[in-house]
């Protein structure tokens, strides 16, 4: 096994952004791509620099320190703008990975506080063998491959919040049904593509898990009648009346005449509470399908995602008492799934109380089993512009990832341009967390 040093101090530059020109945070060294050697079949490629699609940068580093800090040691600036306190400070600002309301004024937000205080004080071992077993997975996510941003691929979170940033998955920045004002690049051309099937995981500066990628072995070893969760989606795709509109800051976007569509939780909307949503045109057999994939992809995530941050979310749901999706594994993590056929989004980043995972499916790649084959092609890549990076997503991938970082999914790639692609995201909204109702008592 070959290892590479540890990177323990980076420089970035502070930059601004005009509407026309595209800027990018930038590491003043050469970024080292992963720090473990990868498999034969595995491949890490490099794509252009952001100097070579027109970005401006302006050369003032900044020391960003790398310090150690425990999973559950979350500190989230909710008062100020993050890019405001980092310029004026120096140094990159610890993010968390859960979404806190600026204001804790209402019983919502209070019930969203005390949530997550809860996850920090309860998310320790309470016995020697739970403690062996945490020992256990975090040895198993500290085998993965480390993987490092690349300074010339990034873009700065000041200049990603200011327009619509779109990835192709091509090496074309062109896109179907480009957005007006939208800024289209290459996830192939224009960012690091981490392309591996033994899986990867990624740490911000601050010590925050960007993302995991579940090793494909465990992601499709159990992933069997993939034909009839491909019935079921399809179903939810035409059970659905027009698609489905994330607002101004996450755009939705459709390569032909898919739809988006959500399901599970949901505040509602111009009332109080929160409710379960099911397309009615949807029937039982389908929901019971889509459930079925939820639970998998939560105990396949259970195995790779943190225990002291599992367990917190876990006690924190007991004392909060916040609804629960219907028929999904005991003790779920997601409520919510949201579901795109051949889609594609924006650079966001979303308003989430925990991680969130996010899977493909497609009709290609099957084998005659009925299950996803090892050597699947690549059918999309799942992006972190600040980081620079692009995840290559095959048909039964899992990736969990931060939703506090931006992300965003990249159109089809070439092989898949006649095939359909369905992407899946289990997510948990902090609103749910909050039950959306201020009257409820704390």
């Amino acid at each position: 096994m070959i290892r590479s040093c540890v990177v323990k101090k980076v420089t970035a530059s502070h930059h601004g952004s005009s509407s026309t020109e595209i800027n990018a945070t930038t590491i003043m060294r050469p970024a080292t791509g992963v720090k473990k050697a990868t498999a034969s079949h595995d491949i890490v490629l490099g794509g252009s620099s952001s100097t070579e699609i027109n970005a401006s940068f302006s050369m003032m580093p900044r020391t960003v320190a790398k310090k150690a800090t425990a999973s559950h040691d979350i500190v989230i600036s909710t008062n100020r703008s993050t890019d405001d306190i980092e310029s004026k400070r120096g140094f990159e600002c610890k993010r968390g990975f859960q979404h806190l309301y600026k204001s804790t004024t209402t019983n919502s937000s209070r019930r969203v506080n005390e949530a997550y205080k809860a996850t920090v004080r309860n998310g320790a071992p309470k016995s020697k063998n739970a403690m062996r077993r945490d020992k256990a997975k975090t040895r198993k996510i500290a085998c993965l491959t480390e993987v490092v941003s690349s300074s010339v691929h990034a873009l700065g979170r000041a200049f990603l919040s200011t327009r619509p940033v779109f990835y192709s998955g091509t090496k074309n920045r062109t896109l179907p049904n480009p957005i007006p004002n939208g800024i289209m690049l290459s996830a192939v051309e224009d960012l690091r593509v981490i392309d591996t099937i033994s899986g990867a995981r990624m740490l911000s500066s601050t010590g925050d898990t960007v993302f995991i990628l579940i090793p494909r072995h465990d992601a499709i070893k159990d992933n069997t009648y993939v034909k009839r969760t491909l019935m079921a989606l399809y179903a939810l795709d035409k059970g659905k009346r027009v698609s489905e509109v994330r607002g101004k800051s996450r755009i939705t976007v459709a390569e032909d005449n898919g739809k988006y569509a959500t399901v599970g939780l949901k505040p509602r909307r111009g009332s109080t509470g929160v409710s379960e949503f099911w397309p009615e045109k949807l029937g039982d057999t389908d929901r019971e399908v889509i459930r079925k994939v939820m639970s998998r992809c939560q105990e396949v995530a259970k195995g790779y995602l943190p225990s002291t941050e599992v367990r917190g979310l876990l006690f924190a749901q007991l004392l909060g008492g916040w609804q629960q999706i219907s028929g999904v594994t005991l003790n779920p993590l997601w409520g919510s799934l949201a579901c795109g056929k051949n889609y594609y989004l924006n650079s966001h980043v979303d308003e989430d109380f925990f991680y969130s995972l996010t899977t493909v499916a497609s009709e290609q790649g099957v084998q005659d089993n009925d299950c996803y084959m090892m050597e699947a092609a690549i059918c999309n890549y799942f992006t972190f512009a600040e980081q620079g990076i692009a995840v290559a997503l095959r048909p039964g991938d899992m990736l969990i990832f931060n939703p506090l970082y931006h992300h965003c999914l990249s159109s089809r790639t070439a092989r898949y341009e006649n095939d359909d692609v369905f992407c899946l995201s289990l997510y948990l909204k902090t609103a749910v967390v909050g039950q959306n109702d201020n009257r409820l008592p704390m």
